[in-house]
């Protein structure tokens, strides 16, 4: 058994679309970031409803702050699946216990969802559970 590395440019150009697809829920629970998301959604052109969990952490990957930015997601949906009509996103972030979150500019970022979607809230909670990994304190935060 071999192994050929698949360059981007490959996989970009040999990508399934799935015309008949109008439904997707996805639960991420590794590391993502905004291009594969975008791999993914290309292949969906007529998704109606779409809803997406995605567990990060600060100490995995930097992609918590991009997926805390409703400009990023605005991009993504409305270039890739511009029939969407239900959005539901659902983010449970691991970051340190003393990190600054500017909650304001967060929530900001959001306001397309609000003016866009039908019910469409932004509702931001944070666990009373905290963990201690490699000295440093934790925190949930859901979105």
């Amino acid at each position: 058994m071999f192994s050929t590395p698949i360059r981007p440019s490959n996989v970009e150009n040999n990508l399934s679309v799935s015309p008949s697809l109008i439904s997707f829920d996805l639960d991420i629970k590794t590391e993502c970031n905004f291009n594969s998301l975008s791999l993914i959604l290309r292949c969906m052109p007529n998704l109606c409803r779409f809803t997406i969990v995605i567990w990060a952490s600060s100490f995995i990957s930097s992609f918590w702050e991009d997926s805390l930015n409703g400009h990023c997601w605005q991009e993504l949906l409305t270039s890739y699946i511009p029939r969407l009509n239900i959005f539901d996103l659902f983010l449970k972030i691991f970051i340190y216990r003393n990190s600054q979150l500017d909650i304001d500019s967060i929530i900001h970022s959001f306001d397309y969802f609000a003016t866009k979607y039908d019910d469409w809230y932004l509702k931001i909670d944070q666990s009373k559970c905290c963990f201690e990994y490699d000295g440093e304190i934790f925190i949930m935060i859901y979105f």
